[in-house]
């Protein structure tokens, strides 16, 4: 929360106003589900998608071993 005193005498950075920006996605898959697969079918999507930046390239790794899923960063 900010007083609104501080909004009409600040300076206000819109931190979207870049035209690229980095999300970090997390994606959780069941147990079950084969990782090697599933990587591969992230990447695959990954690839196809023109709107992601060649440079810096992405990253799919396993970030968490979660109560009900393996969860995958991208």
């Amino acid at each position: 929360v900010m007083p609104n005193s501080s909004i009409m005498s600040g300076a206000i950075v819109n931190y979207s106003r870049e035209k690229t920006r980095r999300i970090d996605l997390v994606i959780g898959v069941s147990y079950d589900a084969d990782l090697k697969k599933t990587k591969e079918v992230l990447k695959s999507v990954l690839d196809a998608e023109s709107r992601l930046l060649k440079e810096p390239a992405y990253t799919v790794a396993v970030n968490e071993l979660a109560d009900s899923s393996v969860n995958f960063v991208v």
